[in-house]
């Protein structure tokens, strides 16, 4: 399903049925919720190119990405009273903000008109508008550090389209930040082709990495302790973020497109399923069922995940949409919906509870959230028929330059062959190549580390003995630690390999002759 901006409407329109339809049934946890909106700009990056891409018409707004920041946080006392048309009404901003809130909200209630459906009366909709919600506007801050969510909406979707999971967790202690989900120049995500796919994903991870940036200014945000909560494609782009930012410690993927499209992955190939080493929460709808013992995806990304801990959870009574809380309230959406609407509330309750279980087990380090993860669902009261769950535990670190790096300076760079040699025996399909040597000896030399640069010099002929640059980099490298004689050989050996080579025969004779003054 796409989502495009004025999906937050259409959100709306499902909430004619929220009396008899979406209840959310977790309970909430300690903590009041506040909520304010910023507008801000990523002047790093460009939005649109001069002229606006849908409409035609040219471009007069700021420079920069614009980024509609949602947060919802731990709150001590209430504020202002909220309805949910204090969300849905931020859909005419997302990305213009040089509308005043006339215009904003007369756009946003236009686009809702657009989407619904047939019976659907004005006067359901106005009652829904008017429905409060749980969180409250610019409530007093809780003292302390929270940790700090992400939360990575689904194809071109508005930033509260899980508006009860985000303040769920923020009652529970975490700071919750989200921004719409655009692609790199225009307000739609996907449009059927790979490149701009590929491209407008890693426009929304960086938009993740953007918001985790603006986090550092908030003064109740534990920068060491971060996850992003993503629902559909946004499975897709926190995937691409995790993959590349070190500050991301945990992702929780609801129905996550990462399983599902291959193609899209493939086209990228530095977003490999080695590179993402942080536990991962995934749930998958009743159409992909997880089976015990098997994964019904083999082969995806996914399943070969094996350097993070990975716990899938199989949601037997729900479908795609019921991972969204807002698109849970219309029960009239297309394919068969099975489930009674109380099991489709509690099933999405017990989503909520396992996300909150999951960052209290891996963010907080909560003894009860492990024991929790861990048990089996009947024992922490999940009904019988509501999910399966299995956990795949990691291999451990992926191999890879930086922890061989990493082991080198535990044992001494002087070892060098003798680490290496125990890496590979433990990583055998591991493998540095000659370039990478290359600009490894470059580095340390730039830093006047010439002993580590002589290590590694020594490393890189082990394993490519025939290599004429690695033995000039090695002579090089005892040049740089005063050791002539050493460097010497080293060109003698360079030269055996290339006995042509004017420039190794003159910076041999170079060096031997300063060695015998």
């Amino acid at each position: 399903m796409r989502w495009m901006a004025a999906c937050a409407v259409f959100m709306v329109c499902q909430a004619a049925w929220a009396a008899d339809g979406f209840r959310f049934t977790a309970a909430y946890g300690p903590y009041g919720v506040g909520f304010k909106v910023v507008q801000q700009y990523d002047t790093s990056r460009s939005y649109r190119p001069g002229v606006d891409a849908v409409t035609g018409e040219a471009d007069r707004t700021p420079q920069g990405r614009p980024i509609e920041t949602l947060i919802w946080y731990p709150a001590t006392a209430p504020g202002r009273a909220l309805v949910y048309a204090d969300y849905v009404h931020l859909g005419g901003f997302e990305d213009r903000f040089d509308l005043d809130r006339v215009e904003g909200q007369r756009i946003a209630e236009s686009s809702m008109r657009a989407y619904l459906s047939r019976g659907y009366l004005q006067a359901d909709i106005a009652r829904i508008l008017a429905e409060p919600v749980h969180a409250t506007g610019d409530a007093a801050v809780a003292a302390g550090k929270f940790p700090l969510v992400i939360y990575a909406p689904s194809d071109s979707s508005s930033a509260y389209e899980n508006d009860s999971l985000c303040e769920y967790l923020a009652s529970h202690g975490y700071v919750v930040i989200a921004s719409p989900s655009h692609g790199a120049h225009v307000r739609y995500m996907t449009d059927g082709h790979i490149a701009d796919n590929v491209e407008n994903s890693r426009a929304q991870a960086a938009d993740i990495g953007f918001l985790i940036g603006y986090a550092a200014s908030l003064p109740q945000v534990d920068l060491a302790k971060v996850a992003v909560v993503a629902y559909s494609w946004g499975g897709m782009s926190s995937t691409f973020a995790a993959a590349n930012d070190s500050r991301i410690r945990a992702l929780v993927d609801l129905e996550g497109s990462v399983r599902y499209f291959p193609k899209v992955l493939a086209a990228a190939p530095d977003i490999t399923p080695d590179r993402i080493q942080v536990p991962l929460l995934f749930f998958a709808d009743q159409e992909d069922p997880l089976g015990p013992g098997k994964d019904s995806r083999p082969g995806s990304f996914l399943a070969r995940i094996h350097h993070a801990d990975v716990t899938e959870v199989g949601m037997l009574k729900l479908t795609h949409d019921d991972f969204c809380s807002d698109s849970s309230r219309l029960p009239g959406r297309l394919g068969a919906v099975q489930a009674t609407f109380d099991e489709r509330n509690d099933s999405y309750a017990w989503v909520a509870r396992y996300t909150e279980q999951f960052l209290d087990d891996v963010l907080k380090g909560n003894a009860s959230a492990k024991a929790f993860m861990s048990a089996a669902p009947e024992a922490v009261g999940v009904p019988a028929g509501t999910l399966t769950i299995r956990h795949r535990t990691s291999w451990g670190t992926s191999p890879s330059v930086a922890s061989l790096a990493q082991a080198l300076e535990r044992d001494g760079f002087d070892r060098s062959i003798e680490t290496y040699t125990a890496y590979v025996k433990q990583h055998p399909h591991f493998q540095v190549n000659e370039d990478t040597f290359g600009a490894w000896f470059s580095s340390l030399s730039d830093l006047a580390r010439s002993k580590d640069a002589i290590g590694v010099c020594k490393l890189w002929v082990h394993v490519y003995p025939k290599s004429v640059d690695g033995w000039m980099s090695l002579a090089e490298a005892y040049e740089l630690a005063d050791q002539p004689r050493a460097a010497v050989q080293s060109f003698r050996q360079a030269l055996k390999l290339d006995p042509h080579n004017k420039i190794i025969a003159a910076a041999m004779k170079f060096e031997a002759t300063n060695t015998a003054h």
